[in-house]
């Protein structure tokens, strides 16, 4: 009695455990980018209108194999599994936490949804093919004072003639600048250091990659010119980005902010 018992309770608990997953709807719409460090949300709408209640229902990204960034055999990215309930004749929306590691592309094309209910004895899943992707901007570096305006022949406020009136800050030397300048004081110092002016009406801004070349790597670059081109738009200027092989002019507002910022983020990168 006790042998059929078991096996009947095993059973019954196999049976309400796929019944958990059966039924439901799942879809998911296109995630807000993000910056590299912080974490993308997913979001997913589930719908229950047809079943009762679901118990228990366990999400979990699944990044393909080549998207599960490792360095020197750690995993950089973590997966958090999401434990949900969905009542009765309702829909939920929720939005499933990733770690973005890196920029570009982030896949979470795949999500497995899994049940454990009402036993814990057994595994019900499926994976859900969303297709959908977030766009990771790099880490934005904002410590560093946006470089000089670039003069404009066809912009009469960038300047009061050629001999530039207004401080803008204190750089390294370059060949080329002025004798009148150089800060000599700073000769005492490892680098010779020179006073930058510019036009105070000036409102235009192209943020060069050779301006960049100071930072030891191409990640550090691109973060500095991503934490330049938000400060620009916090100031409400013209500002454009100029990297080898792409060009976007000066303008504003958030279409401009996003269309600057995705080219930093997928420069360099493989195109799948």
């Amino acid at each position: 009695l006790l042998v059929f018992t078991l096996a009947g309770l095993m059973l019954t608990g196999l049976l309400h455990t796929w019944r958990n997953l059966y039924g439901l709807r799942v879809t998911g719409e296109e995630p807000p980018p993000v910056f590299s460090g912080e974490q993308a949300l997913f979001p997913l709408q589930i719908d229950n209108q047809d079943g009762p209640v679901r118990i228990a229902l366990e999400l979990l990204p699944c990044y393909r194999a080549r998207l599960e960034w490792k360095d020197k055999g750690k995993r950089m990215s973590e997966r958090q599994a999401m434990q949900v309930n969905v009542p009765p004749g309702q829909t939920i929306f929720l939005r499933l936490k990733v770690s973005a590691a890196r920029r570009g592309w982030l896949r979470a094309d795949r999500i497995r949804i899994a049940s454990q209910f009402p036993l814990g004895l057994f595994r019900a899943w499926s994976l859900l093919r969303t297709g959908r992707r977030c766009l990771i901007y790099p880490r934005a570096n904002r410590e560093n004072r946006l470089p000089p305006p670039h003069p404009d022949p066809g912009d009469d406020t960038t300047g009061r003639g050629r001999l530039p009136d207004d401080f803008w800050g204190i750089r390294v030397y370059r060949h080329g600048d002025p004798p009148r300048s150089i800060l000599w004081k700073s000769l005492k110092e490892e680098e010779l250091l020179v006073s930058e002016f510019v036009g105070g009406l000036s409102r235009r801004l192209m943020l060069r990659w050779e301006d960049t070349a100071y930072l030891p790597d191409e990640e550090a670059r691109l973060s500095q010119l991503c934490g330049w081109a938000m400060e620009a738009a916090d100031a409400g200027m013209l500002y454009g980005v100029e990297l080898p092989g792409i060009y976007i002019p000066p303008a504003s507002g958030r279409e401009h902010l996003h269309e600057c910022l995705e080219a930093l983020a997928l420069f360099g990168l493989e195109e799948e």
